[in-house]
């Protein structure tokens, strides 16, 4: 205490006070630009999630638009019936545009239908698809070729010559496994003719199951034309028939996450083919799900069944 009767504080405790005051401005500082900087962060995280949102909405527009386009090139169901009165169709894209298709066509007194696996799926898939179903459509109408296995040579000249005008000289590998078949009544019974790439024919027939299988060379774009065989059978009334790309067979699923194989799918297309037509695609699919449980699917799945009335 002074002569005046103050209290005086060391030097050091004013230090330590002074030092704390600044400390606590520095601080303060640190938190309202730390603050500013969190506001500033979220208001930038927003604008870029806003433009992203509007770029996938964007995105998922041109794809729904390209899907009606792709729509446009598949028969409609009442087409189809018109050509086989008892007949399924089970076509499941990954995504919302698909690298399958599905064909029917009449030309003369003979009735074509054929199912396609092209390379990849979803958008470029796609593209793929539309270019071979085209192309397919080019061989029966535009050059008058009926015999399904010279079909197949047609469309692999056609598809290789789609993609010859490649000015930046690409190393292009797409392609496509596929399987078509014509039926023509003939008296009380049906020949039915067969070309397959890589794909097979089932046929279901007093009890059991017929596989034929096809040719084993894909049509692809860089190679040019083919050969391919046909298989040429007589078929009584209530026969069934199948055209499958690999989607069902490779999908991954059960308690082991395995594919369900063509074995296993060649036994349920037997076990369901006294159902009638759309009762046997149910249970296929209901079959497809169980299989599937929390597992994505892997790619594309078509099955078409034809049953000869």
């Amino acid at each position: 205490m002074d002569s005046d009767g103050f209290v005086c504080y060391p030097r050091v405790h004013r230090n330590f006070y002074l030092a704390f005051i600044i400390f606590g401005a520095l601080l303060l500082l640190l938190i309202t630009y730390a603050f500013y900087n969190s506001r500033k962060a979220r208001r930038l995280l927003h604008e870029k999630n806003t433009i992203i949102e509007t770029k996938n909405q964007e995105i998922t527009d041109s794809i729904n638009y390209a899907l009606r386009i792709q729509h446009a090139f598949l028969p409609p169901a009442g087409f189809i019936s018109g050509l086989l009165a008892s007949h399924f169709v089970l076509f499941k894209p990954k995504d919302i545009v698909s690298g399958d298709f599905y064909w029917v066509e009449k030309s003369g007194s003979k009735t074509y239908f054929a199912v396609a696996d092209c390379t990849g799926h979803g958008v470029p898939g796609a593209f793929v698809s539309l270019i071979a179903n085209s192309c397919l459509s080019r061989a029966v109408f535009e050059f008058n070729i009926l015999q399904p296995g010279e079909i197949l040579e047609k469309l692999s000249d056609l598809f290789s010559e789609a993609f010859k005008f490649n000015e930046k000289k690409m190393d292009i590998n797409d392609g496509l496994d596929i399987s078509i078949c014509s039926i023509e009544k003939i008296a009380n019974h049906y020949e039915v003719c067969f070309a397959g790439a890589m794909n097979s024919l089932y046929i279901v027939e007093e009890g059991t199951l017929k596989e034929i299988k096809g040719d084993k060379q894909p049509i692809q774009a860089n190679t040019g034309s083919r050969k391919y065989n046909q298989h040429t059978l007589t078929l009584e009334p209530l026969t069934r028939i199948y055209l499958s790309s690999d989607g069902y067979q490779d999908q991954i699923g059960g308690p082991n996450g395995k594919k369900f194989k063509s074995k296993v799918l060649k036994e349920e297309i037997l076990l369901s083919a006294g159902q009638t037509m759309d009762r046997q695609k149910d249970h296929l699919n209901k079959k497809l799900s169980e299989w599937m449980q929390k597992h994505e699917q892997v790619d594309d799945i078509s099955i078409m069944g034809v049953e000869l009335v």
